[in-house]
């Protein structure tokens, strides 16, 4: 999108007729068809469409000259000023030309327009607003974390990326929630700690549970019927492998804010998706573990991922880079990996709850071990566990390596680390 576009005078000369058009980035098309058109109207028969200009609009041995207007321009509020028939288009705050707010307002309605078109491309790409980084933070559960902005007007929340779990809840309305600032958990963060407010956001919508993405998987009472004369509030249980961790509260629908990841500048492109309003949380969470948020990024229906896919704003796939302690990763939606990388495909289970790969067989140095299987690839836990059988032909074949003290370690809440060594 050019600097000076907007507002440019062009015109366009065929045989008798020449045309003034006041045309914006994208319209040549559409000011074209419109022109086409028009040669079969005359004045009488000008519909409420169009809008004739005093003393510019002439109609002579079959010429004939239109201004056309575009609709963010000083232009058009001085040709509809006092026409009620037109001032309804107008904005309550008009936005300033070549600004980034007014190529934030082209943007977003260019996607609503392709989004209903279905004329997104596969190199769309968007990353969460206000930055694509994610980061690792060893004090809130050393797990990977990320920004999102949340709602209207926007909330910022720093949330955990689990792909071990599908839906994105954040503290909201509270019960019971973890300590609502950062110092309790030893960061000095520049942001403020969030929590959601259903009542707060103009953009919230609550999920009936009629909806059909009200699923079982979602439900706290899977037995209770749901009258669809007064229909109740989806409600959703979330429990974690952690032990006695769950989140728990209503479904609701929101805007998240994204940022295309094609250098163009423009940011605050808004998306529909359902997140939960989490008011009661349980273990882990209040505690340290994600305490302002968890970002399921799994495969069902509701998750962020399925619902940009669903409604064509993204392809459904996304890529995360991990980052370390002193390094960003990176998070984006809807363009595919660097051919570059190594890959292994997803295996296909039936429920998709999560995103399952193939196990084709372990190594410790030069020893290999026959081992095959399924295994759950989940971001939202810090350590690789093994069945039992696994664990002890993988801990002789290290310290059959190692040449080093074994000895067995207790960590908190019971877990046992089998194989653990003395070295200096």
């Amino acid at each position: 999108m050019g600097r000076g576009l907007p507002g440019v005078r062009e015109s366009m000369t065929t045989g008798k007729r020449q045309q003034q058009l006041l045309c914006a980035p994208g319209l040549a098309m559409a000011a074209f068809l419109a022109i086409m058109l028009w040669f079969g109207l005359s004045r009488a028969s000008m519909g409420a469409g169009a809008m004739p200009v005093e003393d510019e609009q002439r109609t002579e041995y079959g010429s004939f000259e239109m201004e056309m207007i575009y609709k963010y321009s000083q232009r058009f509020q001085e040709v509809t000023k006092g026409r009620p028939e037109w001032e309804h288009l107008a904005e309550d705050s008009w936005v300033r030309l070549e600004t980034a707010e007014f190529y934030h307002k082209l943007v977003t309605e260019d996607r609503h327009r392709h989004a209903s078109r279905n004329l997104l491309t596969a190199d769309d790409a968007y990353s969460l607003s206000p930055t694509n980084a994610t980061y690792f933070i060893r004090t809130l559960g050393s797990i990977h974390y990320s920004l999102l902005e949340l709602g209207t007007p926007p909330k910022l929340f720093l949330v955990g990326l689990d792909t071990g779990s599908d839906l994105l809840w954040v503290p909201c309305d509270c019960r019971q929630c973890s300590k609502a600032n950062w110092a309790s958990y030893g960061l000095d963060l520049n942001i403020d700690f969030a929590i959601y407010n259903t009542s707060s956001s103009t953009t919230s919508k609550p999920v009936p549970c009629t909806s059909s993405v009200c699923t079982d998987t979602l439900t706290t009472n899977r037995t209770r019927s749901c009258n669809a004369n007064a229909p109740q509030l989806c409600t959703y249980d979330s429990n974690y492998l952690s032990p006695n961790t769950s989140s728990s509260g209503t479904l609701v629908q929101d805007v998240v804010y994204l940022n295309p990841e094609t250098g163009t500048g423009i940011s605050n492109i808004t998306a529909d998706i359902y997140l939960g309003c989490g008011s009661l949380q349980t273990g882990d969470f209040l505690t340290g573990g994600a305490p302002n948020g968890l970002f399921g990024l799994g495969p069902a229906v509701y998750s962020v991922p399925s619902t940009l896919a669903r409604n064509n704003v993204t392809k459904n796939v996304f890529s995360m880079c991990f980052s370390s302690t002193h390094d960003v990763g990176r998070l984006v939606f809807g363009k595919n990996p660097s051919a570059s990388l190594q890959n292994t495909p997803l295996l296909t289970v039936d429920p998709s709850l999560y995103y399952v790969l193939e196990l084709e067989g372990l190594k410790a140095g030069d020893l290999s071990l026959n081992v095959s299987g399924e295994a759950i690839f989940d971001t939202g836990t810090s350590i690789t566990t093994f069945p039992s059988d696994v664990s002890k032909r993988l801990g002789a074949a290290l310290s059959s390596k190692a040449n080093l003290e074994s000895f067995s370690f207790s960590f908190s809440q019971g877990t046992l680390f089998s194989n653990c060594w003395n070295a200096t």
